[in-house]
């Protein structure tokens, strides 16, 4: 009985230790002077993809291109036109839903910048504008009324803005 365990043991250890693996496993390689056949790729075989124009026939939602989307929540589009440094909303559908532009150098209002940095939380109805060229985030409603600034620590900046809420 004892032989019989000692041989199942170690026929269960040579099966446990094979393998039919590669030691190595191979790199992806491609061959750069090789001619390969073009494909096509759908966007939306991987992505669920929507487009929304965004219009309106109120002179404050005339934009310039360019405009960045800043962010997208469960109802509304929030962009940044660089040219007249306005945030505007939108609901999903391309409706306009606000806008405001507080451009200056007091303490309620936000200095122009390239890169522009926008969270908005639609419970809450808060917008966390920041930017490059300042050292704290700004707080405003939709409506653009002026609520809070946070001040980031000492030599800290705000390279990215990032909801952890869901």
């Amino acid at each position: 009985m004892k032989k019989k365990c000692s041989l199942l043991l170690i026929a269960l250890i040579t099966i446990g230790c094979s393998s039919n693996r590669k030691g190595k496993e191979d790199l992806p390689f491609i061959d750069i002077r090789k001619n390969y056949p073009e494909k096509e790729i759908a966007l939306n075989d991987f992505a669920d993809v929507f487009y929304v124009h965004l219009n309106s026939d109120n002179a404050d939602y005339i934009y310039k291109a360019p405009i960045y989307p800043l962010t997208v929540s469960q109802n509304t589009i929030v962009v940044y036109d660089k040219s007249s440094c306005s945030i505007l909303f939108f609901s999903k559908d391309g409706t306009p839903k606000s806008c405001f532009n507080h451009l200056g150098l007091g303490p309620q209002e936000y200095l122009g910048g390239d890169v522009i940095r926008i969270i908005y939380d639609e419970k809450t109805d808060e917008v966390f504008f920041a930017n490059d060229m300042v050292k704290y985030i700004q707080v405003y409603s939709s409506f653009g009324q002026y609520k809070r600034t946070i001040p980031l620590p000492q030599n800290a900046s705000a390279y990215s803005l990032v909801s952890f809420k869901r």
